[in-house]
């Protein structure tokens, strides 16, 4: 039984699934989007991990895009959902690439003109940062997130806005 043709990926059982996901990865992070991602999204649907259908090397790969940063966890997420949905064998790579889900780092024109608009779709709050009120650039950032679909890096968002109000 191949572990990684999609339907069978639980009938090994969780531990082994973890296991061979977890092999040359940062186990807390394997741990957490297997506990709480993963079984979140199949409990919410009201199957178990032997209806797991993400391979061990579509979850690692997905692992892998958040830790590298080149995804979001809100993308992360939305592609886990998109797997389970769709019952796709596709990388979640290649799912990102589909879905214009890959992070936009700190510098990028996109990033730029999410903060842009953001500010200028709360300019009291805009205000406020200027005159020293940091807390609220918190605001800010989660109308850059929400313009940008999940896929900005909030840190540079935070501190692309920071310069740009400061």
């Amino acid at each position: 039984m191949d572990i990684d043709a999609g339907r069978d990926v639980g009938a090994e059982g969780a531990v082994a699934y973890f296991d061979r996901v977890a092999a040359g990865r940062e186990p807390k992070a394997v741990v957490n989007w297997i506990t709480h991602e993963l079984l979140g999204q199949l409990a919410k649907r009201r199957e178990t991990f032997a209806d797991n259908v993400i391979s061990v090397a579509q979850m690692g790969e997905l692992v892998d895009l958040m830790q590298a940063r080149r995804i979001t966890g809100t993308a992360g997420k939305t592609i886990l959902r998109h797997m389970l949905d769709t019952r796709t064998s596709d990388p979640p790579s290649m799912i990102a690439e589909q879905l214009a889900l890959f992070s936009a780092q700190s510098g990028g024109d996109a990033l730029g003109a999410w903060c842009a608009e953001a500010v200028a779709a709360l300019p009291d709050e805009a205000d406020a940062v200027r005159r020293g009120n940091v807390k609220v650039v918190d605001k800010i950032v989660g109308r850059v997130m929400q313009i940008s679909r999940g896929t900005a890096d909030a840190r540079a968002a935070r501190d692309a806005l920071l310069k740009m109000l400061q």
